[in-house]
């Protein structure tokens, strides 16, 4: 598998929970994921669970912010930030989640930094 096939946004299918922008590696290149796990206290919670399910030379390498998302079944709202890693940023997370959301037909909201 290429990095640029490894899976961008990662998401379950409704709920609210909270999310994480990441960059991951394979040692050459760098690409920006947006994962989401429901059912976790806190957003480093993702971080430490998420490199496990990367295939086999792609790493963690940083984390950019995160907050909240609200999946539904027909929006996406990402709102708030991250308390370990600060507030997403408003320009990436609208950029992949509209890309995401656009084969699903679904609208988005993103509204980094307000509300938690």
């Amino acid at each position: 598998m290429e990095l640029k096939d490894l899976e961008q946004v990662v998401l379950p299918a409704e709920g609210t929970y909270k999310f994480v922008l990441a960059e991951v590696t394979d040692g050459k290149d760098e690409r920006t994921v947006l994962v989401g796990q429901p059912g976790v206290e806190w957003h480093r919670h993702i971080v430490h669970q998420y490199p496990r399910k990367l295939p086999i030379g792609f790493h963690l390498e940083s984390v950019s912010g995160g907050g909240r998302i609200k999946v539904t079944e027909d929006s996406i709202h990402a709102y708030g930030y991250s308390g370990d890693y600060g507030k997403a940023d408003q320009e990436t997370v609208e950029k992949i989640l509209k890309e995401y959301a656009s084969d699903l037909g679904k609208e988005v909201l993103v509204q980094m930094g307000k509300g938690y």
